[in-house]
């Protein structure tokens, strides 16, 4: 409850800390609006620097968690905010003093490959097909899958549905397999922690998803990847890896996808362009926490 949430923020801040960083994420929503602020506020009140590092920027619908997240980040001990995407709204949060804190960032899930040892060189001749499982989207997501399913079977292509490890979508996951008279061999098995994720995605030789973290993990392995729309943040990623055209609208036509990902596969990933987003979050991290040492 929220009484038992305030505790634990109220412990983690009587701790002394040099510097105090948010790791990255979708941070910026209305679900972390309260949180984020008591915390800010905690260490405000002990001087205590803090460092947004490689964050993204949600649905905030409540007027309320915008303001609370005004107060927040105009805060004088909030030294650095790095974003890795939606970096005008958030600079329209700070008042023109703090806008020398904001600096664009890339998501640190880049690293993924690197930081889990991954071998890349071990990938199989199948196609993942992600999934997920939301109120807005549950809908679409069955029927496109379904017909991406058929429209590999007609290719002779191999494919394997999974998710990033949540139940809802694990669930909806094994209904779509049912609905098409498979049973539960063609899921691959939920992932039980982040390693599991990334090496479960370097078997793939591409993938088809929605979760935007499955993307940037194939981004990191070299891995093909086509994303199927639903939240602005897939299109901002694609953009920023200089692939626009393979994010594409949730309804777009399933042959479509298909031919994409197949051009996909023949034309690689830009791995220049990533090694710099990679060594380029790093910097500004090491930068940011360097900053108040």
């Amino acid at each position: 409850g929220r009484v038992g949430k305030r505790k634990v923020i109220n412990k983690v801040c009587n701790e002394d800390y040099s510097v105090a960083v948010f790791a990255g994420g979708q941070i910026f929503m209305d679900y972390f609006g309260i949180p984020v602020y008591r915390y800010v506020n905690l260490l405000a009140r002990k001087n205590i620097p803090v460092v947004f590092n490689a964050c993204g920027f949600g649905e905030i619908k409540s007027n309320l968690m915008l303001r609370l997240f005004k107060s927040a980040l105009n805060k004088k001990n909030v030294y650095k905010i790095s974003m890795r995407d939606s970096v005008k709204r958030i600079e329209k949060l700070l008042t023109n003093q703090n806008k020398e804190k904001l600096v664009k960032s890339y998501d640190v899930g880049l690293w993924a490959k690197d930081v889990y040892g991954i071998d890349v060189n071990n990938k199989t001749d199948i196609i993942g097909i992600g999934v997920i499982s939301t109120p807005k989207t549950s809908h679409l997501v069955y029927d496109q899958i379904r017909n991406i399913i058929v429209e590999l079977n007609a290719r002779k292509l191999k494919w394997q549905l999974f998710c990033n490890g949540s139940i809802n979508d694990f669930k909806m996951a094994i209904r779509i397999a049912s609905s098409l008279d498979y049973d539960s061999t063609v899921v691959a098995s939920r992932p039980q922690s982040p390693r599991e994720l990334v090496e479960l995605i370097s078997s793939f030789k591409s993938i088809i998803s929605f979760r935007l973290h499955s993307h940037i993990i194939a981004a990191s392995l070299n891995t093909p990847s086509i994303a199927l729309s639903w939240d602005n943040k897939l299109d901002q990623f694609f953009e920023s890896i200089g692939f626009s055209n393979r994010c594409v609208n949730i309804n777009s036509n399933h042959k479509d996808i298909i031919d994409l990902l197949i051009e996909s596969e023949r034309v690689g990933c830009n791995r220049e362009l990533i090694e710099y987003q990679k060594n380029e979050s790093l910097r500004v991290l090491y930068e940011s926490v360097n900053g108040v040492l």
